[in-house]
């Protein structure tokens, strides 16, 4: 199996398996799970593939095989937690 394959079959089984929906305390400061379950549109940015979802914008490294974060409208500023389509800037 190639390694885009692979990274795409990690990603998916960790979104519809690997979902949890909970909030709690961790060193005394509050930490919120969100439960994203549908993966709309991915692109790829060097070493990260960023993934559009119903719950935000995850971030995932392709070279760990890691998700590295998955940003929300609790922390972040994107305007809403369903997103639907991705583009790379100039910037990246």
């Amino acid at each position: 199996m190639n390694k885009a394959v692979r990274v795409f079959a990690i990603l998916f089984l960790t979104l519809i398996f690997g979902s949890v929906q909970a909030q709690g305390v961790v060193n005394g400061h509050w930490r919120h799970f969100r439960n994203a379950t549908t993966p709309r549109a991915m692109i790829a940015d060097g070493a990260y593939l960023w993934v559009a979802a119903d719950a935000g914008l995850l971030k995932f490294d392709r070279e760990a095989d890691t998700i590295i974060a998955l940003y929300s409208t609790d922390n972040s500023a994107i305007p809403a937690d369903d997103v639907w389509k991705l583009t790379l800037d100039k910037e990246g």
